[in-house]
């Protein structure tokens, strides 16, 4: 499943953070929840692409 509406981050100038995408479900209800590309959400269980 592929999902366009979700926010990557990939930041390779700072060791401190990894990519991530945020859940698109959770963001529609205005949280943030950051998912490692691949896994579910921790908090819906939306796959996040």
């Amino acid at each position: 499943m592929t999902c366009n509406s979700c926010i990557r981050v990939f930041d390779t100038n700072s060791p401190q953070q990894m990519p991530g995408a945020r859940c698109p479900t959770c963001a529609k209800q205005g949280k943030e929840v950051w998912v490692i590309p691949g896994k579910n959400c921790h908090i819906c269980g939306t796959p996040v692409g």
